[in-house]
């Protein structure tokens, strides 16, 4: 189950998506402004982050900045959401070139918004087999040995 991560400081439109995404079955974590959802990131380490970028404490683009200099974030897909418009496209070239990987304009459908996470979660997989171990309850992993242990019985 891929987990996602929703930094929006619209309690409405947080609901929204949470319904849709709810309802693929993704684990969902929320932050309501900019500082608390880079904590967030820090310690969940998710799979997609979906970014507003005008919010409270810290905005979206130092969030960004924040993220894609800190080696265990970097990789993380960031899907920026925002309202702010600009008719020449500079705003959405300039995030993206800060390493954003993709860009919805407010409003969007939400189907959009489904349909990016998707295509994100595909393009850009991260890895968790990076550990030397995996463990699920009773079952544990050992990826270097490619040993399956159920309650520490091989």
């Amino acid at each position: 189950m891929a987990k996602l991560l929703i930094i929006e400081d619209d309690g409405d439109l947080q609901q929204m998506l949470s319904v849709v995404f709810n309802r693929e079955g993704y684990e969902l974590h929320y932050a309501f402004n900019g500082k608390e959802g880079y904590d967030k990131m820090i310690a969940l380490q998710p799979d997609v982050v979906l970014l507003d970028l005008m919010m409270p404490v810290l905005n979206g683009i130092e969030v960004i900045k924040l993220a894609v200099t800190n080696t265990s974030l970097k990789d993380i897909p960031i899907i920026v959401m925002t309202g702010h418009g600009d008719k020449a496209d500079m705003l959405e070239h300039s995030i993206k070139a800060q390493g954003v990987r993709a860009y919805l304009k407010k409003p969007f459908e939400l189907k959009e918004a489904s349909s990016l996470v998707r295509r994100m979660l595909s393009q850009y997989p991260r890895n968790p087999t990076t550990a030397a171990e995996v463990a699920k309850g009773d079952v544990r992993l050992d990826i270097k040995f490619r040993t399956v242990w159920v309650n520490d019985l091989m």
